[in-house]
């Protein structure tokens, strides 16, 4: 709360205190009510530490121009005609490449699922009903039946 709220209220008490009728009453009702609200606090300044960086009084080397690597690569001398062939021929090198990697990924969801391992072609039916998961259904059940006999006895 501002200090400027609590000086009022001091002169409303002054007022109230003068007053015969009300000096023996509970002021609250006529007294300000404030709510309380959370101020954000201002975040206080990070402390850097004051390592003196490398000074180098030199600035650094300057960047090579669009023109000085068209220079350096040759294409600067090319006429508009072979500058566009070349551009061709890197789109069309880079579209291959991109059709190739998308035809790999198509063709791997054609790929067979591996196998389980340890039954061999020809193995009985009790076998293959295991690996299926009709054994492990029985057995779920089974354990359910435990648990659910358990609880009976623990209810009792």
């Amino acid at each position: 709360i501002h200090p400027i709220y609590n000086i009022k209220i001091l002169m409303i008490k002054r007022e109230l205190a003068a007053d015969p009728t009300l000096a023996h009453e509970n002021w609250d009702r006529f007294l300000p009510k404030f709510k309380k609200r959370n101020v954000r606090r201002r975040k206080p300044h990070k402390i850097r530490d004051a390592k003196p960086e490398d000074y180098t009084p030199f600035p650094p080397a300057q960047l090579p121009r669009k023109v000085d690597i068209q220079l350096e690569t040759g294409e600067y001398h090319m006429s508009q005609a072979a500058k566009a062939s070349q551009k061709r021929e890197e789109k069309e090198a880079a579209a291959r490449e991109a059709h190739e990697a998308r035809k790999a990924a198509h063709a791997d969801k054609f790929k067979a699922p591996k196998e389980a391992r340890g039954h061999a072609r020809g193995a009985p039916a009790a076998a293959a009903a295991a690996s299926s998961g009709a054994g492990s259904v029985l057995d779920m059940a089974k354990k359910l039946k435990s648990k659910k006999s358990a609880r009976a006895v623990e209810d009792e």
